[in-house]
């Protein structure tokens, strides 16, 4: 499928879905894709299943192989008439809402291709830790923690301090150990039942709820500064907290 990069934005479809779209013209497995794509079998686990469910591509089997197939525009327009825009884009199409673990665990991978020593910053109440230990798969955790660390990616936060009993004792953030910087301990009472967190990294402003399976993703310069000049005041006003006494801050698992 080729679609044109105002389609592309309007469908909410990131560089490499399109990128999937255009390499799959027949029934390939995914091995073949990554190689033609250039794209790591990782990502294409997360990524083929979701076009999938937004209807941009096909699965079937063959032989006990797994295939993908992109529909054609033709295809998809049978099923979706009207959806893509012939002349003019809609000005500000700036979110993206996520609605299964599967698409928001994409926005971490979103963070680990960020250029090396990038600082993200991030607000993590308990309870939205809990719920994260709960829904996060164990293999993504693997990948994506050792991803922060091999990029050296600078973790800023806000976290509750009894997060790092949590933190501290789960084998798999043991690879991020030392990427946070000057982590601050949010008060105890303030947000302590709040299962929400933000994310903010290259512009963009990630607002994640574990519980309910729910998350936005905000490109705006503007958005993202007022967001960052709120966390940096809720900083200079917490405790800081010493990653000489344990870990930092994660990407969550149980």
């Amino acid at each position: 499928m080729k679609l044109t990069p105002k389609q592309s934005l309007f469908l909410g479809l990131k560089s490499d879905h399109v990128q999937i779209l255009q390499c799959a013209s027949e029934p390939m497995t995914i091995d073949e894709i990554s190689k033609k794509s250039q794209l790591p079998r990782t990502s294409l686990y997360y990524s083929l299943p979701y076009l999938k469910d937004r209807g941009f591509v096909i699965k079937q089997k063959l032989n006990k192989k797994i295939l993908w197939s992109a529909k054609t525009l033709e295809q998809y327009n049978e099923t979706y008439i009207d959806t893509l825009p012939s002349r003019s884009l809609v000005s500000g199409n700036k979110v993206r809402t996520y609605n299964t673990i599967t698409d928001m665990v994409t926005i971490f991978y979103d963070i680990v291709k960020l250029p090396k020593l990038s600082r993200v910053y991030a607000i993590q109440p308990n309870e939205s830790l809990s719920w994260a230990i709960k829904k996060i798969p164990d293999s993504d955790l693997v990948y994506l923690n050792n991803q922060i660390k091999e990029r050296g990616l600078i973790m800023d936060g806000l976290v509750h301090e009894d997060s790092f009993k949590v933190i501290s004792s789960v084998q798999l953030l043991k690879s991020i150990h030392g990427r946070s910087a000057d982590t601050a301990k949010i008060f105890d009472q303030l947000l302590r039942n709040t299962c929400a967190e933000i994310y903010l990294y290259d512009s963009k402003s990630a607002i994640i709820n574990w519980k309910e399976e729910f998350a936005v993703v905000i490109e705006d310069k503007d958005v993202f500064t007022l967001i960052k000049e709120i966390f940096i005041q809720m900083k200079e006003a917490s405790r800081k907290y010493d990653q000489n006494a344990g870990l930092g801050l994660h990407i969550a698992k149980k």
